[in-house]
C-alpha cells in the first residue's frame, strides 16, 4: 500500500461523534493514512488525532472546513458560509473559515487541504437530469436539447457568484502561501455547483503559480459524464499538472461514494484514473456511511492491490 493512500473520516463522522472510535474503525479496515473531514468538531478532531498518534496513522490531508465551526448546524455541508456568496459579508466570513482550517492543517503538518467552492442559487436542474437518466432519455436528441438549455440557464443565472469566488480564492491563496499549504479545489457533483470545467480553466489561468491546485473526485466526475456533461477524463487530462489529490469512490449511474470496484457499465474506469496519478498524489478512499466494513476493507485492499 502506497504511503499516499488513506481513508476519509467521512465514512463514520456523520453517525459517530467520537473521534477515537472513528479512527479505530478506520484502522479496522487496515487504513494507515487518513483525511480529516469537515464533520469533525474540535473535540472530535482532538480525540481522533490522539488515537492516530497512538496507532501510528498518518494524517494525509484535511477537508475544509475542519474542524467544523461551532455555529455549523448541518453535517450535509462542508461550510457555514460560501466562498462564492454574492453577499460580501458572508463571502468574507467564508474566507475566514477556510483560513482557520488552513492554520489547523499547517499546525498539524498537513500540507494539502481539499476545498468546496459553493453553488449557484438556482433551481436544482440536476434532479431533472437524474430522472432522464433513469428513463433512458439523457443521451437522446431531446435529452441533449434539454442539457443544452440547462447549461445556458446555469450561465444566465450565475450572476456575480463566480467573480466572488475568484476574489475569495485570491484571499485564500494569500493565507495558504503564508502557511505553506496547498489548496485543492474539488470538482463537484451537481451541475449547479462551482466550478464546472470551463470555470476551472479560468481559475487556474488566473491563479497561475499560486498555491491553488486541483483535487479530483472520481465519483463526481463520473456522475457528470453519466449525466451528459464533461467526460470524466477531460478533467484529469487538462489539469493533471496541478493535481495534488483524489477522492476515490465508485458510482452506479448517479449514486456515488461506493467502494470500488462497482464494475457497472457507467462506473469509474480506475485504470484511466491511475495513469494520471504521480507518486506524491494523495489518494483518499471516500465512502458513504452505508458502506459495510467488509466492503470498505475490500475496496481499500483492491486499491492497494492495483497500485493505488
Amino acid at each position: 500500500m502506497t504511503s499516499m493512500l488513506g481513508v476519509s473520516t467521512c465514512w463514520k463522522s456523520r453517525s459517530l461523534a467520537d473521534g477515537d472510535r472513528i479512527i479505530r474503525d478506520l484502522a479496522g479496515i487496515a487504513a494507515t493514512g487518513v483525511e480529516l473531514d469537515y464533520r469533525l468538531s474540535p473535540a472530535m478532531l482532538e480525540s481522533a488525532l490522539k488515537t492516530m498518534n497512538e496507532l501510528g496513522i498518518k494524517p494525509l490531508s484535511m477537508h475544509a472546513v475542519c474542524p467544523a465551526p461551532v455555529n455549523k448546524k448541518s453535517k450535509n455541508h462542508a461550510e457555514v458560509f460560501m466562498l462564492c456568496s454574492a453577499d460580501e459579508d458572508e463571502r468574507r466570513s467564508a474566507v475566514k473559515e477556510v483560513a482557520v482550517c488552513l492554520k489547523a492543517a499547517s499546525g498539524l503538518g498537513i500540507g494539502v487541504v481539499a476545498l468546496h467552492c459553493g453553488i449557484i442559487m438556482m433551481e436544482r436542474l440536476s434532479f431533472t437530469l437524474q430522472r432522464m437518466y433513469d428513463d433512458g432519455s439523457i443521451h437522446s436528441q431531446d435529452g441533449q436539447r434539454v442539457l443544452a438549455e440547462f447549461k445556458t440557464r446555469r450561465m444566465s443565472e450565475r450572476g456575480p457568484v463566480f467573480d466572488q469566488l475568484l476574489k475569495s480564492l485570491e484571499e485564500v491563496n494569500e493565507e495558504a502561501e503564508r502557511l505553506n499549504v496547498l489548496v485543492g479545489v474539488e470538482n463537484r457533483y451537481y451541475m449547479e455547483e462551482l466550478p464546472n470545467f470551463d470555470e476551472f480553466c479560468v481559475i487556474f489561468d488566473r491563479m497561475k503559480g499560486s498555491n491553488i491546485r486541483y483535487w479530483h473526485d472520481t465519483g463526481h466526475a463520473q456522475v457528470q459524464e453519466n449525466l451528459g456533461f464533461t467526460p470524466h477524463e477531460a478533467y484529469l487530462a487538462e489539469f493533471s499538472n496541478l493535481l495534488i489529490g483524489v477522492h476515490i469512490h465508485d458510482v452506479k449511474g448517479y449514486s456515488d461514494h461506493s467502494a470500488p470496484p462497482v464494475n457497472a457499465d457507467d462506473s469509474v474506469d480506475f485504470r484511466m484514473v491511475k495513469k494520471y496519478l504521480k507518486p506524491e498524489t494523495i489518494r483518499i478512499l471516500e465512502l458513504k456511511e452505508s458502506v459495510s466494513e467488509e466492503d470498505a476493507r475490500a475496496g481499500l485492499a483492491w486499491l492497494a492491490g492495483n497500485g493505488f
